[in-house]
């Protein structure tokens, strides 16, 4: 796996069980979730955190679901990743109540799923 890590010092005020939450489902759907050039990208830069992952295209309709709760996509994936289907849920709840700014999207250019989320 190729990792591209990149972190500048930040202070934020956020309780550290939110904030291990919120890493640890964004991090774990980056490795879970990455195609076959294995490229993870973890970047830290004026107050705004990026975790991309390489990806074949997710259709408009997956990507307006998948913060839904237990939301796996369709039957073959679930079958072969597992899971609950919570961890993207638990992530925008968490950004929702600390008000924090994020997005999601889907770099076609780049073959990127990219989450964001703005601290500052």
């Amino acid at each position: 796996m190729k990792l591209n890590c990149y972190l500048e010092s930040i202070e934020i005020e956020i309780d550290r069980k939110c904030l291990h939450s919120i890493l640890s489902n964004l991090l774990t759907n980056a490795i879970t979730y990455v195609d076959a050039r294995r490229e993870i990208g973890i970047i830290l830069k004026d107050g705004e955190l990026t975790v991309e992952n390489s990806s074949g295209e997710l259709s408009p309709e997956l990507m307006k679901n998948l913060f839904n709760p237990f939301y796996k996509g369709d039957d073959s994936r679930h079958r072969k990743y597992g899971g609950t289907g919570l961890g993207l849920s638990i992530v925008k709840n968490l950004l929702d109540v600390l008000k924090f700014d994020y997005s999601f999207e889907y770099d076609y250019s780049r073959g990127y799923v990219v989450f964001k989320i703005k601290f500052v």
